[in-house]
């Protein structure tokens, strides 16, 4: 990579692309969080500007080949808001392997427009596909993990024309002449209360929550809903997940630091729900307890949800009593199996089903809904163990429960033992999802799981109708739900014809 000694480095234009996902899957439309806090660490040294192109144009939906959906700013509105703001730096965010189709496209249009304008692209994807990502020629440099001040330090660089110093920044990738330069590893951020907040005012808040559309089955309680994180990372190695491997390791903000944010959006943007997007907001019980007590003692009105799951080792019934006084209204609780032998031997998950199960009746008593996480497919597991998942989910009477196959994500231990055992062809990360297995085992074919996962779905949807009439009403209620739900159903059966 050359640094042009005539360009200075001004504008930088952050943008989160259009939803590329299979078409029985949802689309959640929530704020870019990673863009946001970059563009609040970066706004008082350049001029930023964020575009979430999937929230400017969600009636904008497209087919596409293998079975996908678009939904966003068509490739043209896209072009004209790059021409429009003229950026010298145009970063894009790829969380998601399936939207790196979309991503490609954005880098690619960005250089017709100009080619002299810096493309960089960050994210889960990228950072564990760095070399076959560069691999497109309009792609200048990628950003690999923890993107804040690495992307900074990459700014400045360029501003100051130094190619020289490309090579002294560590947590980035980009060709250099003669080949790919992958960095060593950045050291992480220790503290997260240096961050700023994210700069959620660059961002059309008030579409979100029109939308009304966040992650998971989750019913929301409040119409303005907003999106924190307290901590980053997950100390636990489970198979299909690499979030311990992207956040290196599990950091968490002070408790002061969240009640200051949680203020912030209910002052400012007068929110009145609050989806925490932790992979673990209770592994520190000490600073979780300050968090929902200081959420009392604050007095702060609003309600909260926990969609990503919560380490269900953390918790007791004095702990979920406090979460439900603070305004916790449900919770996603990850038992990824009802075989503990999958559990623990498989996923490697540190988690006592017997325990686990038990907490579920705190849930109850305390009015907190619940929603079951489960995975299924994985190498070692038998029909009969996936079985004993739905017996599990269907004990445990769950307000909902969700059914997955295995999804191989780059960079998990999932993926190695897949390519390692030859379970399958060459992985497709591009289309991939939770709905669609990749590879086999001789216990079972794709087919079998896909089948068992969609019909334990069906059976658990109509035994929750069943077991809480109250969800059913409020089912009902929400039209577009009721749509997502339907069209998801008759996708997936009709695929199986």
């Amino acid at each position: 990579m050359i640094i042009s000694a005539d360009r200075n480095i001004r504008r930088v234009l952050l943008v989160s692309p259009p939803y590329r996902v299979a078409k029985e899957q949802q689309f959640y439309y929530m704020p870019p969080l990673g863009l946001l806090y970059l563009a609040a660490l970066l706004r008082n040294d350049y001029e930023v500007k964020v575009l979430d192109a999937a929230i400017e144009r969600p009636d904008n939906i497209e087919n596409l080949d293998a079975g996908f959906v678009y939904s966003g700013l068509s490739y043209k509105d896209i072009r004209k808001r790059i021409e429009e703001f003229a950026p010298d730096v145009v970063g894009v965010s790829c969380l998601f392997s399936p939207e790196w189709p979309v991503v490609n496209n954005i880098v690619s249009l960005t250089k017709e427009i100009n080619k002299n304008i810096y493309t960089v692209v960050g994210g889960n994807h990228p950072t564990f596909t760095a070399e076959d990502c560069l691999q497109n020629k309009d792609i200048d440099f990628i950003v690999m993990g923890e993107g804040e001040y690495t992307f900074r330090e990459l700014l400045e660089t360029l501003g100051d024309n130094k190619t020289a110093c490309l090579e002294k920044i560590k947590g980035i990738a980009y060709k250099n002449g003669v080949g790919l330069k992958v960095s060593p590893e950045r050291q992480v951020i220790e503290n997260l209360d240096e961050i700023p907040f994210p700069a959620r005012d660059m961002t059309p808040m008030s579409k979100y929550t029109t939308m009304n559309s966040f992650q998971g089955q989750f019913s929301s309680k409040k119409k303005n809903i907003a999106t924190m994180i307290t901590s980053r990372g997950c100390p636990h190695e489970c198979i299909f997940c690499n979030s311990k491997k992207y956040w290196v390791r599990y950091r968490a903000r002070s408790h002061e630091n969240v009640l200051d944010e949680i203020e912030l959006l209910l002052n400012s943007y007068n929110v009145g729900e609050i989806q925490f997007l932790d992979d673990n907001i209770t592994l520190n019980r000490n600073r979780a307890e300050r968090i929902f007590k200081g959420i009392i003692d604050r007095r702060l009105n609003f309600r909260w949800c926990l969609p990503q799951g919560v380490e269900l080792n953390t918790l007791d019934e004095k702990m979920i009593a406090l979460m439900a006084e603070s305004g916790c209204y449900e919770v996603c609780l990850p038992f990824e199996s009802g075989n503990q032998e999958v559990v623990t031997n498989i996923i490697k998950k540190p988690l006592n089903l017997e325990k686990a199960s038990r907490l579920v009746k705190y849930f109850n008593k305390y009015g907190i809904s619940t929603q079951g996480s489960f995975i299924m497919g994985l190498p070692g597991e038998t029909v009969d163990n996936m079985e004993d998942t739905y017996r599990l989910a269907k004990r445990l009477n769950l307000v909902n429960s969700a059914f997955s196959v295995a999804n191989v994500l780059p960079g998990t231990e999932l993926e190695q033992i897949v390519i390692e055992r030859n379970l399958g062809g060459k992985l497709d990360y591009v289309n991939n999802s939770y709905s669609r297995m990749q590879y086999s085992t001789s216990d079972w074919s794709p087919d079998t799981v896909e089948k068992l996962a969609l019909k334990y779905f069906i059976k658990m949807q109509f035994l929750s109708f069943l077991h809480h009439p109250a969800k059913l009403w409020q089912f009902l209620g929400n039209p577009g739900r009721v749509a997502s739900v339907l069209k998801r159903v008759f996708l997936k059966l009709f695929a199986k014809l």
